[in-house]
C-alpha cells in the first residue's frame, strides 16, 4: 500500500519536472489532507509538506 505521503511527495515531484521548478502551493482535498495528518508520527495537521504550501479544496 502506497502511504499518502508518497503519492504527495509524487504529485509534487512531477509538477517540478514538467514546470522545471516546485511549486509554491499544491491543492488537496480534504481527506487527503486529513490521511496525511493521521501518517506523521505526531498527528499535527500539516499546512505545508516538503516545503509546498498545502491548498485544501472540497
Amino acid at each position: 500500500m502506497i502511504t499518502m505521503q508518497k503519492k504527495l511527495e509524487r504529485r509534487i515531484n512531477n509538477i517540478a519536472t514538467i514546470r522545471k521548478e516546485y511549486p509554491k502551493e499544491v491543492a488537496v482535498t480534504r481527506k487527503e489532507f486529513e490521511q496525511l495528518a493521521e501518517e506523521t508520527e505526531d498527528r499535527i495537521p500539516l499546512n505545508e509538506f516538503l516545503g509546498v504550501k498545502l491548498k485544501i479544496i472540497d
